[in-house]
């Protein structure tokens, strides 16, 4: 299997790890989308129509990518990341946690909890026959 494009989800206080995940996926050749960084709503204030105009462009990351990987820390998605999920299912993208989601309806939703650098062998298609954590 060989997805090169992917999507990754974070609340914005988990923005310093989608850092260093976004890294361990490029080191694969992955194309990754990632939230605007220079809206962390733990550092900045966003008015609505600035949430308004990210969410419809990360919507559309989404819609470019073949998988979404969801930095869920300690299982937490958000609000916005939940929305996102849902969408990214609705398009049948590939959807992956680096955590076990706490919320429901998210982990029902989610194809496999895989940390990023199998993600990224899984992806690039250069996986092993290692057994990946899928969600039950």
């Amino acid at each position: 299997m060989e997805y090169r494009d992917v999507t990754i989800a974070s609340s914005s206080r988990f923005y310093d790890r989608v850092r260093s995940v976004l890294k361990v996926l490029q080191s694969h050749g992955l194309t990754c989308y990632t939230p605007d960084f220079d809206f962390d709503e733990t550092t900045v204030v966003v008015s609505p129509e600035q949430k308004h105009r990210l969410t419809l462009a990360f919507l559309k990351k989404i819609q470019a990518s073949e998988a979404l990987y969801v930095i869920d820390t300690n299982g937490y998605t958000g609000t916005s990341v939940c929305l996102e999920v849902g969408y990214a299912y609705a398009l049948e993208k590939r959807i992956y946690t680096v955590e076990s989601p706490s919320e429901p309806a998210i982990a029902a939703l989610v194809k496999e909890v895989i940390d990023p650098e199998d993600l990224a062998k899984l992806l690039s298609g250069s996986a092993t026959s290692r057994t990946f954590r899928t969600q039950e």
